[in-house]
């Protein structure tokens, strides 16, 4: 076996022992499909994220399911509500599409509540979901993500650098007796550390809660849907 096999095996190995567990805590989302084929596949890729333990990724795709479900819901409502004589599948959505497709976050979340398809309580949580995780970690924000936020750092020279190593001058940092408050936004490598660490606690519940608010969403274009065929038949 050379090397590069070594490293996937033993890959392979650290993986198999996090996969059960992870799996079994988003269990009932990764067996239950919201059978639309817009959706699914960005469902099972955060599920999948979650379950090889990559976090952050779950984080970031996740924010994309959020956004991309909205739009996809007012677009196929609007598309509903306004029927046309479509000759072709293309035809049929395109409306819905223009008008939801470069829409804000903020202004599609605010749409959704008016039209019906999530409630206030929701409208209000998401709105904190676009400011803690969708801004903060789509944009890249340090201050977003960690604000004003401050941990004990251990005081540190350039020389201390050159002398451990970056592995070593990481490790001083956070183990070191003779510490200095510092903001974590302004030092890229320990909010890297951090963010890391804190998206392993943060995944499962913003993508569980995100999963509810989808498929609240679906259920109620459902039911619309449903309502306004029952109108035109009488």
């Amino acid at each position: 076996m050379n090397e590069s096999d070594r490293s996937v095996g033993e890959l392979v190995d650290e993986l198999s022992k996090k996969m059960l567990p992870k799996y079994r805590e988003i269990k009932c989302i990764f067996d239950n499909p919201y059978d639309y084929l817009a959706l699914d596949p960005l469902r099972v890729e955060v599920c999948k994220c979650i379950i090889f333990d990559l976090h952050q990724a779950a984080i970031t795709l996740t924010n994309h399911l959020l956004e991309y479900s909205l739009k996809f819901c007012l677009g196929l409502k609007h598309s509903k509500d306004n029927k046309n004589d479509a000759k072709t599948l293309g035809d049929a959505f395109a409306a819905g599409v223009e008008k939801y497709d470069n829409m804000p976050l903020a202004d599609t979340i605010n749409a959704a509540c008016s039209q019906g398809l999530i409630s206030k309580e929701q409208k209000k949580q998401l709105h904190e979901f676009r400011k803690d995780f969708r801004n903060a970690w789509s944009h890249a924000s340090s201050s977003k993500m960690f604000g004003d936020n401050t941990v004990p750092v251990g005081t540190v020279t350039t020389d201390d650098l050159n002398r451990l190593g970056l592995d070593g001058f990481i490790e001083h940092i956070f183990t070191s007796n003779d510490t200095i408050e510092t903001k974590i936004k302004n030092v890229p490598f320990i909010g890297a550390v951090i963010k890391a660490r804190s998206s392993r606690n943060a995944s499962i519940p913003y993508f569980r809660a995100v999963d509810a608010v989808i498929r609240a969403m679906l259920s109620n274009l459902s039911s619309s849907t449903q309502t306004r065929r029952a109108a035109d038949s009488h």
